[in-house]
């Protein structure tokens, strides 16, 4: 599989890296997925068109990482959705939304 073009990495000055792809389906690419995790050495995934419900998502498991936030089209089979998946190794805190 490519995806030449598909992602980007992004590193930070602290040496956290972050992957960014739109998957166009996440399920056909979970073991895609670890392999890239694992040669980029990547600490943060974050995916864009991941086409799942938010039951769907939360049993998709990448080894090493956790779903922190995500967002879902209401029905299964409508294209869409963003998540973020982080390392274990990493706690986040989420911030309070400040568009209300």
């Amino acid at each position: 599989m490519s995806i030449e073009g598909h992602y980007r990495k992004l590193r930070s000055t602290n040496g956290v890296n972050i992957l960014y792809w739109n998957v166009q389906s996440l399920l056909n690419k979970i073991d895609y997925i670890v392999t890239l995790i694992e040669e980029l050495n990547i600490n943060i995934l974050c995916v864009c068109e991941h086409w799942l419900t938010s039951d769907e998502l939360n049993l998709v498991k990448i080894p090493g990482f956790y779903l922190t936030d995500h967002f879902c089209r209401p029905s299964s089979g409508q294209h869409g959705g963003t998540a973020i998946f982080v390392q274990h190794v990493i706690t986040i805190k989420k911030f309070i939304d400040l568009s209300n």
